[in-house]
C-alpha cells in the first residue's frame, strides 16, 4: 500500500468526521484507517463518529479484527472496532497502540485483495 494522506486529528468528532468524509468522499481513496478512540475512556467515541458515516457495515470484519486481538490479550475485547464501506472506500477503526495495529493489520491482509476488488469493480471473481 501506498500511504497517500495522513493526518492527526484531536479528539473531537467534528474533525473526526471532517477527515474520514474528506478522505472518501473527495480524494476517493481505498482504505481509511483510523487510530485511536475506541475504547471505553471518556473520549474515546471515534466507533459514534464513524458508523453514522458508512454506507454498509462489516461486522465479521470487525470480529476477525477482536478474534486477532484476543490471540494476544485478553484486554482486545475493550476495543469496539467499526468496519465498512463509504462509496468505494473501506474504512477501519483502530485501537490506538501500534501492537493492536499490527495486529489488527495481519487479520486484514488476507481480505483487502478481495474487498479492494469487489468494491472497485463490483465483480467478484470466483
Amino acid at each position: 500500500f501506498d500511504v497517500t494522506h495522513q493526518v492527526v486529528v484531536p479528539d473531537e468528532r467534528d474533525a473526526i468526521v471532517g477527515q474520514v468524509l474528506a478522505c472518501c468522499d473527495e480524494q476517493h481513496v481505498d482504505f481509511v484507517i483510523t487510530s485511536g478512540g475506541t475504547g471505553f475512556g471518556p473520549r474515546d467515541f471515534t466507533p459514534e463518529a464513524i458508523k453514522p458515516l458508512l454506507e454498509r457495515e462489516a461486522p465479521g470484519i470487525a470480529q476477525a479484527l477482536l478474534n486477532e486481538g484476543l490471540k494476544h490479550t485478553p484486554l482486545a475485547l475493550l476495543s469496539r472496532p467499526v468496519v465498512g464501506t463509504r462509496g468505494t472506500t473501506l474504512v477501519v477503526t483502530m485501537p490506538g497502540s501500534v501492537k493492536a495495529i499490527k495486529e489488527n493489520l495481519a487479520a486484514l491482509q488476507p481480505l483487502l485483495p478481495r474487498i479492494m476488488t469487489l468494491l472497485k469493480t463490483g465483480v467478484c471473481a470466483h
